[in-house]
């Protein structure tokens, strides 16, 4: 019996053939592995209508249980699901899995099963699924951690509060040439105003847009300010979201933080005697 595997993907682009890979299959003799990439999946959930993405992730629980029941007759009888004779249950043979890679017009497609000269075991799993799938599945919770977005709010804004307003509309009444009102994260003066900006670049592009566009509107209204980005390498997978990335980074806008170096934006506000933006006057 050999050792082979599938992809699953998703097409994003299907007028140039572009997938989005989401789960993975290794199937051995003794053994069926899967998995399917949260992160991805969380990724879809802003580019898929509501439907859609509930038809999805029907697909892959059904996928899932599938293999769960597939591994449990396994268990009880050595060489029921690869058997000589074809049963109905024999849903990830070789033969199985070839057939159903041809039908591309899918929202979830099935690569053809290729073979591999290597044991099926938990290392290969994860080698090949970070390698096909998803890099950053297995990174270890702490360094996952250093990459979040929402735990660097958690961690930095109570430090960042003595210095900034947080999370704060600032409006005609702040500014008398803003265009409109606007949200930032971070806004914050000394000797000019200095904003700061988280930017998720794993969103729909049109979130990505808004977050740069309310800066943007402020550099319009207050040329001389010092403007931040804090964010990180969006996954290659979402070229248009890497593309815009890239030029944020390269842009003479603004200074690009990366999410893993976020205390320079608490540093440069002690060395440059940074203070919120608006003094909240205190009632009572």
């Amino acid at each position: 019996m050999e050792t082979y595997y599938s992809i699953l993907s998703i097409p994003i682009r299907p007028e140039i053939q572009e997938k989005l890979s989401v789960g993975f299959l290794l199937i051995s003799r003794d053994k069926i592995f899967f998995n399917i990439s949260k992160n991805k999946i969380s990724l879809l959930k802003e580019l898929m209508s509501d439907s859609a993405f509930k038809f999805l992730k029907e697909s892959l629980r059904n996928i899932e249980q599938t293999a769960i029941n597939e591994n449990d007759k396994l268990q009880k009888c050595n060489n029921l699901l690869f058997s000589e004779v074809q049963s109905e249950s024999n849903y990830f043979s070789q033969s199985y899995l070839e057939y159903i890679s041809q039908y591309n017009n899918n929202l979830l497609t099935f690569s053809r099963p290729k073979v591999i000269e290597a044991p099926a075991n938990e290392k290969t799993f994860k080698i090949l699924f970070e390698k096909f799938v998803d890099e950053y599945a297995f990174i270890e919770s702490q360094e996952k951690k250093k990459r979040s977005i929402e735990t660097f709010k958690i961690d930095y804004y109570p430090k960042l509060e003595p210095y900034f307003n947080i999370e704060r509309e600032v409006t005609f009444n702040d500014i008398p040439n803003l265009l409109m009102p606007v949200k930032v994260d971070m806004m914050g003066k000394n000797e000019i105003e200095v904003f700061a900006q988280t930017v998720d670049f794993e969103k729909n592009p049109y979130y990505i847009q808004n977050d740069i566009t309310n800066l943007l509107i402020l550099k319009n209204a207050i040329d001389r300010a010092k403007q931040f980005i804090i964010s990180k390498e969006p996954n290659k997978n979402f070229s248009k979201q890497h593309d815009i990335w890239n030029n944020i980074k390269k842009s003479n806008l603004f200074q690009y933080v990366d999410l893993s170096e976020a205390e320079l934006i608490e540093d440069y506000a002690k060395k440059n005697n940074v203070k919120p933006f608006v003094q909240e006057t205190s009632v009572g």
